[in-house]
């Protein structure tokens, strides 16, 4: 199957390509896979979304590829309409993201120093005595950098 590029005509990427792919085979070939895209009914396009129900985004990028195919189909005249654009509110919502607090600025020199004389509990595997384990220093220092230039751990 060919991914076809976006409105500005460029090519999609390599990661993007396998995505779309993965998603197209585990989530809509193995149920509507064999069916001419004539006979794919709004049944059909919501059995597959009450499946994947709870997992939100890959829900909604199913959706979305779906939807894509179906138009694209009547684009080029496979088929006459689109037999239904599944409405929002047919689905769960999507759980709101819960984050965490921030540290309170005057906890700061606690964390700071527990940080910096943390060790864990030796391995359950190991059998000679305690062997004191920490972060590593890289990853002192990283996390006390992020905290001096308010970079978020994804960044």
């Amino acid at each position: 199957m060919r991914i076809l590029p976006d409105k500005n005509e460029s090519e999609p990427s390599d990661i993007y390509r396998k995505s779309t792919q993965g998603r197209l085979e585990l989530h809509i070939y193995p149920f509507i896979g064999d069916l001419p895209v004539g006979e794919v009914n709004f049944h059909h396009m919501l059995d597959i979304l009450k499946r994947i129900e709870d997992k939100g985004s890959t829900r909604n990028r199913v959706k979305g590829h779906m939807e894509a195919i179906l138009f694209y189909a009547m684009a080029h005249k496979y088929i006459d309409e689109v037999p239904v654009k599944i409405p929002g509110n047919v689905l769960k919502a999507v759980p709101r993201v819960q984050h965490r607090k921030a540290l309170p600025f005057e906890d700061l020199p606690k964390f700071l120093h527990d940080l910096d004389s943390w060790t864990s509990n030796p391995s359950p595997n190991v059998t000679s005595g305690h062997i004191p384990r920490g972060f590593h220093p890289i990853t002192k220092f990283a996390i006390k950098f992020m905290i001096l230039t308010l970079t978020r751990p994804c960044e």
